[in-house]
């Protein structure tokens, strides 16, 4: 079984982080509990979840905002699947226009650079101070990456390039 996880910001900007890997029922039940731990969840149709999935990318890519950039290789487990078959229909904002909440992850920089875009946009923008954040609980960037089949050649794209270059060089 191919497990895919997307952490989607329907606010602004779209799909933060993403992982895919080879698992079992115990890894996908794992993952489910983790999820369950700090937020409720609830089934949905693969085409609901390509639905949003897709249209975060999209509104994202509307202020400038590339997706996190394993987002390209967790993508393809929605190929195939027509977003267009999900009848509901999906508001991506707040009212209307973006809205931007600091995540634990983002230099005061980054979000300065956000913030600034959102607002050249009409958006707003919070920066919260304190408190936990759901990407810390979740852990998501914990080693499932290193599980991607590896590739043939010998060449290290990640040894290379950083994480600016990777996001230009992803298709």
């Amino acid at each position: 079984m191919v497990l895919a996880v997307y952490l989607v910001d329907v606010y602004c900007l779209g799909v933060k982080n993403a992982f895919w890997r080879a698992g079992t029922q115990a890894d996908r039940e794992g993952i489910v509990h983790r999820l369950e731990q700090v937020g409720s969840i609830s089934a949905t149709t693969p085409a609901a979840v390509a639905k949003i999935v897709k249209g975060a990318v999209d509104y994202a890519a509307s202020f400038g905002f590339a997706p996190h950039p394993d987002y390209h290789h967790a993508a393809m487990l929605l190929e195939g699947i027509d977003p267009s078959t999900c009848p509901t229909e999906f508001t991506f904002g707040l009212d209307g226009k973006p809205f931007y909440v600091r995540g634990p992850n983002e230099s005061l920089a980054e979000a300065e650079f956000i913030a600034q875009r959102i607002q050249e946009y009409g958006g707003e923008f919070m920066v919260a101070v304190g408190g936990e954040f759901m990407e810390q609980d979740l852990a998501l960037d914990d080693g499932f990456d290193d599980l991607e089949p590896p590739d043939d050649d010998e060449f290290d794209e990640d040894d290379i390039l950083d994480e600016d270059m990777r996001s230009l060089a992803s298709p």
